[in-house]
């Protein structure tokens, strides 16, 4: 018996490996605007690979679509300190070369949601958030797996970008909710570029 069990341990090692080198390929940061020379009038400027964010540009401006946990209101650019001394410690943590920033990505995870945050010059500043399950509902009543229908007549409009994608953006956040099989299978919060 404990032959197919080390096999079938054994497989999924391999695919984790498998998984995580072709995540890890994908973050090489071949420039940035500092070595090209580049300015740009907008406070994101894009890399090869690697988002160039201001850091003097960073700051909370996310009007409606704050995210809510044991009573706490958050959102997009708050930083992390504030964030958990406001809901708590996470479950667990996770840092990893960024794809998207400069530097690393600092992941936190909660019950029914995951948190991404990114650093701006010292401080930790949230910059993606992502309901994972249906435990968790936004503050728009939107949850993982309701009714398209239902998710329609939410408290806030969205525009229909197509394939079953839709956003909402305020300030400098965007809410995104993926519609597949007539139903809710993601939702997440980010930065507007």
């Amino acid at each position: 018996m404990k032959k197919p069990f080390l096999h079938t341990v054994s497989l999924m090692m391999a695919a984790m490996l498998l998984l995580g080198t072709l995540l890890l390929s994908g973050c090489s940061n071949n420039s940035s605007a500092e070595e090209s020379g580049s300015t740009s009038e907008s406070s994101l400027t894009s890399g090869t690979d690697v988002v160039f964010v201001d850091p003097s540009q960073v700051r909370p401006d996310y009007g409606k679509l704050g995210f809510e946990s044991n009573g706490f209101t958050f959102g997009i650019y708050d930083t992390m300190d504030d964030i958990i001394a406001g809901i708590g410690d996470p479950n667990g943590t996770f840092e990893a070369a960024s794809c998207a920033y400069q530097g690393n990505d600092y992941f936190y995870y909660y019950s029914g949601f995951e948190l991404m945050a990114n650093d701006f010059d010292g401080v930790q500043r949230l910059t993606h958030i992502t309901v994972i399950d249906d435990t968790v509902s936004t503050p728009q009543g939107i949850t993982i797996g309701m009714a398209a229908i239902d998710f329609t007549a939410s408290s806030i409009s969205f525009t229909d970008e197509g394939n079953g994608k839709f956003t909402h953006q305020e300030g400098s956040c965007i809410m995104q909710v993926i519609i597949k099989n007539d139903k809710v299978s993601a939702i997440e919060y980010y930065p507007a570029k």
